[in-house]
């Protein structure tokens, strides 16, 4: 979710819950690591969501930006040409971009 995503879900029809607040709160749980955060190209802001203590990569619809977890990690090694170069990796982002099927199946329907 997105920090906004969550002040609209937070049930505050007033909105008396600000922006700031949310942000350190997830700076909070991020510290704490209850949270991890993922910045996405296409988004343009920051996709936090539980720790699961294991890193994630993305499929995201350039139409709808739905976001589609990758659950195996298609780098399991260091790169022949990094190892090459004595370079040690502290980790990745991986994001691959597409239409998600619902898209593809509204352009079909298109007139």
């Amino acid at each position: 979710m997105t920090a906004a995503e969550i002040a609209a879900q937070s049930g505050k029809e007033d909105h008396s819950l600000w922006m700031s607040t949310i942000y350190r709160t997830l700076d909070f749980f991020l510290k704490k690591k209850i949270i991890t955060k993922t910045t996405s190209a296409i988004h343009d802001m920051s996709l936090y969501e539980l720790s699961s203590h294991t890193h994630h990569h993305y499929a995201v619809c350039t139409i709808c930006h739905k976001v589609i977890p990758i659950e195996k990690c298609p780098i399991r090694e260091t790169p022949a040409e990094l190892s090459a170069k004595d370079f040690a990796i502290t980790g990745h982002n991986f994001e691959i971009y597409g239409v998600c099927h619902d898209c593809q199946q509204n352009l079909k329907t298109r007139p």
